[in-house]
């Protein structure tokens, strides 16, 4: 069974409405607290899921992601028809890995119109935006760490390092949930889970990146084996790529 049909199925479960119910009631809670919200959106399943609940309670939230050097064309594609997108760099991401190494700040520029620069560090961790909040993607099924930070803070907090609200409402919710809401409900996500569906990669282990710096867990031989010429691409500039293939 695809992963289409699979999703279909699942969205009839009562766990899955129970999960999309209580979600809405973490976002209702949230904006009746606060309106000033974006949404930090990396085009992956996960904040596509986020972005639209979200913007069912507000739909001018802006999303905001940051700029990097070697996008998959599929996310390149989705983050071109993304409503209210606003793109954020800054130097002290500069070269980090083998993320985009820029010049200067005009060359940044000059590359993405409407980049929004950050120079201090107080705009770095507020990713350059006033309002008062940020809605994320994060799962506990994830990863450990993340479970424990979501276990620790709940899934609304004021964060002290970011001067923000974290709102993180699909905090326990599976991949299988993600899937059905999407698949459900019709909503634009990233055609590049598809492309890796039909390379034959495991549903757990279909991730959009960033490739610049995700060097281990084998997302550069899925990149290889799905892209080969976004891989070729990135050797060219880091032959070292090879040594992880």
């Amino acid at each position: 069974m695809s992963r289409k049909d699979t999703a279909i199925q699942f969205a009839k479960t009562a766990a899955h409405h129970a999960a999309v119910e209580r979600s809405r009631r973490i976002i209702r809670l949230a904006v009746e607290g606060c309106s000033s919200w974006y949404v930090a959106f990396s085009a992956g399943k996960d904040s596509t899921c986020v972005l639209h609940l979200v913007r069912s309670f507000l739909p001018d939230a802006p999303a905001v992601t940051s700029v990097r050097q070697w996008d998959l064309p599929e996310t390149e594609a989705l983050m071109a028809r993304t409503s209210n997108l606003h793109t954020v760099s800054y130097d002290g991401y500069n070269g980090v890995d083998w993320a985009v190494r820029w010049l200067d700040r005009a060359h940044a520029e000059s590359r993405h119109p409407g980049l929004a620069w950050l120079d201090t560090k107080d705009e770095i961790m507020a990713r350059g935006r006033n309002e008062r909040g940020v809605f994320l993607g994060l799962r506990s099924d994830e990863a450990r760490y993340r479970k424990l930070h979501l276990a620790t803070m709940g899934t609304l907090f004021d964060c002290r390092k970011t001067g923000k609200y974290h709102c993180n409402p699909i905090a326990h919710w599976t991949v299988w949930d993600v899937w059905a809401y999407l698949h459900s409900r019709g909503v634009d996500y990233n055609a590049a889970y598809d492309t890796m569906e039909q390379c034959g990669i495991p549903i757990a282990a279909q991730r959009i990146g960033p490739f610049d710096h995700a060097l281990g867990g084998g997302a550069l031989a899925i990149l290889k084996r799905c892209w080969p010429e976004r891989f070729n691409r990135i050797a060219a500039a880091h032959p070292e790529a090879r040594a992880y293939v």
